[in-house]
């Protein structure tokens, strides 16, 4: 609770209160996924450090939570088919490009529209509902939530490059030059840091 309070403050830790009421939830339901919350953990950590690095703190608390609740649309559809997921993540890694096509294409809706739609029904904020429906095409969300959108998408990028679950050549690189990464070393840079701040605090918690 100190950790999530300094990180996010105390509203975020409102909207924190929240998303671990979600996972409760959806881990009751569905069983436990936790590479998948390892991930959204990793996500979130990166989000409030790029607000930070980008004197982005009024957005740290929404960005802090999008990341953590970024995927729970995956645990839905890892429930519904489990086999047709595990193909579609082992192409994607394969392949070393994002899922959200694939899925559309396999499924007819993406994870993240899943996930937006069960956090509309749950009555979430209308920030994160957004947030997560356009994580992946942060160029189509509306302009008001575009900052937040963008943050968690490139969280979200890094912490699958940190991974291995993609490369640097799938990642949008437009949304990037808006956070002043305009290179592809520049991004391996900045990603080595964040991986390295995430390494020092998951040893600081253990």
């Amino acid at each position: 609770i100190p950790n999530a309070v300094s990180l996010i403050g105390i509203n975020g830790l409102k909207k924190l209160l929240l998303s671990l009421g979600a996972k409760k939830v959806l881990d009751k339901i569905y069983g436990k996924q936790e590479q998948l919350w390892e991930h959204a953990y990793r996500c979130a950590f990166y989000a409030t450090m790029i607000a930070k690095d980008n004197n982005k703190n009024d957005l740290i608390d929404d960005v802090y939570v999008c990341g953590i609740l970024h995927d729970i649309g995956e645990i839905i559809i890892r429930s519904i088919d489990s086999k047709l997921t595990s193909q579609i993540n082992e192409f994607c890694q394969n392949k070393g490009i994002t899922g959200d096509i694939i899925e559309q294409l396999a499924m007819g809706c993406s994870h993240a529209k899943i996930g937006s739609q069960i956090l509309h029904n749950w009555n979430f904020p209308e920030v994160i509902v957004t947030v997560i429906e356009f994580v992946d095409q942060p160029i189509l969300s509306p302009p008001e939530w575009r900052d937040i959108v963008e943050i968690v998408y490139i969280a979200n990028r890094f912490a699958m490059l940190h991974e291995k679950r993609i490369s640097i050549s799938s990642m949008d690189l437009e949304v990037f030059k808006n956070f002043n990464l305009n290179s592809a070393q520049a991004i391996q840079i900045y990603g080595t840091q964040l991986l390295n701040l995430y390494i020092k605090q998951q040893e600081k918690n253990s």
